[in-house]
């Protein structure tokens, strides 16, 4: 079966599908409108208004540096929504109709069914949490289908020689910049390359030499990415006398023993199986497992039914090169569990969503099967019981990826209402705060405020709503009024910015130590001429 599931025609050799572009455009100003047309703050928003853009250098981002400087000039410090939320469609749109192209998903309907998962899983929300950051970010991912889509010409057998030198270096110059945008972002350049060694599998009856040469030559593509990345980040740190920060670990990556990278990998391939809530990105939240296992077997399903079709047909190195490439396709989608830290260590509050979205490859494999597979059998008969398997393998498939875009849409929308009711609800309870500080006997607006155990307040501003889930995904999961930039946060919604001492003064204060917390009577006391607000 070569595509029977489609029809070809002329346009099918077009990479740019004016259908894939605009279904992506429009579903992803649509699907995540609330959020695009609305202005919702979180901690990194509040601190670029007061912080202005912060060099990135020191988190090893130099591409993200350059864009910065770019909007220094040409946007200022703002958070610009709505261009963002554009700039995020135009991505998934170019994105979209490389990756169809590429990996040979041409029917209407399945291209509809994978968008819909594209504009809406939880990375796409998780980036939207970060406003200011979701259009580079956007642009990071797409320079890595960009470079894949060279590495892809490369291997033409038209591309010989000089043009594949020239081909191998741009592609690996345009995933280096994507990966100094965001370093997470060399996993999802890697589950690409991995997804796309599967499609050439499946095309080709490869010998076990010519596997091995293009396994080695995607390893290289990414080294020399790497490599790039480097050097760039070199000479940014020199010319800019900065150096990297310990965030996230960024400082001390790969210093971590050979048993601990086992621990880390073996995590990974649990976490495949069965993923956590709260420390795999939350793809799959709460008590959505279920739909988890339900993906898994589809995908099980469907390959082991091919792998049992090309063995019936004697290709055992197709077999064994499939077999190779889907065993490392759990590591390459969980990479960054391996790179950011163990289970044991539980480093994973840095793994979160915005990290995942080569997680959009776990619905594109199966496509792959499906719409490519070559089924021709010597039997009849058995040809006809091939084709029936994947025609309702594909209706299958294609009906649970529409449903998971619905439900990813729902959940986001959730997020983002969420977060508007906690905006609100902190918005309340900082203009109570100042209100009740300014009504303190004795109060003068010039006095220093200590704001005692400032990151640990007791309310309930962040109680779930009513009938729903309580939100996973970073950032719509954290508190509003204890993140870094509460107090700048304050300022910004309330107009109230009091002068702010160091709350270790009063620390020991036997005075403050009897003071109950806030909102209780006598939570804010004024003390040697200070105002002390004492919470938890």
């Amino acid at each position: 079966m070569n595509n029977n599931t489609k029809k070809i025609n002329v346009a099918s050799d077009i990479i740019f599908d004016k259908f894939t572009f605009l279904f992506a455009l429009l579903g992803t100003i649509l699907a995540n409108g609330e959020i695009i047309f609305n202005k919702i703050a979180w901690h990194d928003e509040t601190m670029l208004v007061y912080s202005g853009w912060k060099i990135p250098l020191e988190h090893g981002r130099w591409l993200n540096f350059l864009f910065i400087k770019f909007l220094e000039n040409f946007a200022g410090a703002e958070s610009l929504s709505v261009p963002n939320g554009i700039i995020v469609g135009l991505c998934i749109g170019a994105m979209s109709c490389m990756i169809f192209y590429l990996f040979g998903i041409y029917n209407k309907y399945i291209r509809a069914a994978l968008i819909f998962v594209f504009i809406s899983i939880p990375v796409v929300a998780a980036n939207f949490g970060y406003m200011s950051w979701s259009g580079m970010n956007f642009i990071g991912l797409l320079l890595c289908v960009v470079s894949l889509f060279i590495i892809a010409r490369t291997l033409d057998k038209s591309c010989t020689g000089k043009k594949m030198l020239i081909g191998f270096l741009a592609a690996s110059v345009i995933a280096g910049c994507a990966v100094g945008q965001y370093q997470c972002f060399v996993t999802f350049y890697i589950t690409l390359l991995l997804t796309y060694l599967i499609k050439l599998c499946i095309d080709r009856d490869m010998k076990g030499k010519s596997f091995a040469a293009i396994f080695i030559y995607f390893i290289l593509s990414v080294a020399a990415a790497l490599v790039f990345y480097l050097i760039v980040l070199k000479i940014f740190l020199a010319a800019n006398h900065a150096e990297l920060s310990d965030y996230a670990g960024i400082s001390s990556y790969g210093k971590g023993s050979v048993a601990d990278y086992l621990a880390r990998i073996q995590f990974s391939y649990l976490g495949f199986v069965q993923p956590s809530a709260t420390e795999y990105a939350t793809m799959f939240p709460f008590h959505w497992n279920g739909w988890h296992i339900i993906l898994l077997i589809l995908i099980a399903a469907i390959s082991i039914y091919y792998f049992v079709q090309i063995l019936r047909r004697k290709k055992v190195g197709k077999f064994i090169q499939l077999l190779i490439c889907l065993a490392v396709f759990p590591l390459a989608i969980n990479l960054n569990f391996v790179l950011y830290g163990s289970g044991l260590e539980k480093d994973y509050h840095f793994v979160h969503a915005l990290h995942m979205y080569q997680m959009i490859m776990l619905f594109v494999l199966p496509f792959l099967f499906l719409c490519n597979a070559d089924m021709k059998s010597q039997m009849e008969s058995d040809k006809k019981k091939v084709q029936y398997f994947f025609k309702t393998m594909l209706i299958a498939m294609t009906a649970f990826t529409f449903i998971m875009g619905g439900l990813y849409v729902r959940y986001d929308n959730f997020c983002y209402m969420e977060s508007e009711v906690r905006q609100e609800k902190a918005i309340a309870y900082f203009t109570t705060l100042r209100a009740r500080v300014e009504s303190v006997e004795g109060y003068d607006p010039s006095m220093t405020v200590y704001f005692m155990n400032q990151i640990h307040k007791e309310n309930n501003v962040d109680e779930v709503t009513a009938n729903y889930d309580y939100p996973a995904t970073f950032p719509f999961d954290f508190m509003i009024i204890n993140s870094n930039y509460w107090y700048e946060y304050m300022d910004l919604w309330t107009g109230w910015r009091p002068p702010m001492g160091d709350e270790s003064v009063y620390v020991n204060d036997p005075r403050e130590q009897v003071m109950p917390a806030y909102p209780a009577d006598g939570s804010i006391q004024i003390l040697d001429g200070n105002v002390v607000v004492k919470f938890n």
